[in-house]
């Protein structure tokens, strides 16, 4: 069991002199004052590293509402006549060609029935 690379031999040792320097009746108070500092390092380690995974999902969310709003902004403007015939050629396998309509009027159908 290493404590910070603090070996059983080691922390026995150092207990020891703090004991020396300290004295008995110092000791009991020097350990509350560390196991408080120690508390209180811990719980500002918590909260920063929660403040980093809150501002890295904060980013991710700002993200996904960007490409979710770019997209629906593309949905929602129409396009234009060149960029439809540009989606028809990059869609289609066959070219456009322009093909002959033949339009008939009601005169030109009941014209061509009497024939």
């Amino acid at each position: 069991m290493d404590l910070f690379g603090i070996g059983p031999m080691e922390l026995l040792v150092v207990l020891i002199l703090a004991l020396i320097v300290l004295g008995p009746q110092q000791l009991p108070a020097a350990a509350r004052k560390l196991a408080k500092l120690t508390r209180d390092l811990r719980r500002m380690w918590a909260e920063v590293s929660t403040d980093f995974a809150r501002e890295l999902d904060v980013e991710e969310a700002m993200d996904d509402i960007r490409s979710v709003t770019d997209t629906v902004k593309t949905i929602r403007r129409p396009l234009s006549p060149v960029e439809l015939l540009l989606e028809q050629t990059t869609t289609s396998d066959t070219p456009l060609t322009a093909q002959p309509t033949t339009v008939t009027t009601a005169e030109e159908g009941s014209n061509a029935s009497d024939t």
